[in-house]
């Protein structure tokens, strides 16, 4: 891994089973001088879906709310779809939906619609996603 952070060594420790996936959730949010920046959000996000799909139930809240955190802090004129597309440097958004099919699975019966469970702000929060 090239990312340079406090993070970084979560990360791998993650990647290597050495430490629960949802320790990450420390650094979602950085509130220090230093933000997470959008290349380890995209690493987090990628490592916490991997956990998901091995079990891991608080894997997949924790890597949307790297997503929540990293969108948070956009400009209300970037175009949030194409400016996600270009972090994960993927048009599909596969790990960004592949979150939220995760979060889906766990949260199973408790979800209507296109209502699902924020983790950010612990309550139901629409969905306004679409996958092309």
């Amino acid at each position: 891994m090239e990312v340079d952070g406090a993070g970084s060594g979560a990360i791998l420790g993650v990647q290597e089973k050495e430490i629960p996936a949802r320790y990450l959730r420390t650094f979602g949010a950085w509130n220090g001088a230093r933000h997470t920046s959008p290349k380890e959000a995209r690493l987090a996000a990628e490592t916490l879906l991997d956990a998901a799909r091995n079990g891991d139930e608080d894997a997949a809240d924790a890597g949307i709310e790297f997503i929540v955190f990293l969108l948070m802090r956009t400009s209300d004129s970037e175009d949030k779809l194409e400016w996600l597309q270009t972090v994960f440097h993927d048009k599909s958004l596969d790990v960004v939906f592949g979150l939220l099919e995760q979060s889906t699975i766990k949260h199973g019966s408790s979800l209507s619609g296109f209502q699902a469970y924020s983790p950010v702000r612990s309550r139901r929060t629409p969905i306004v996603l679409c996958r092309s």
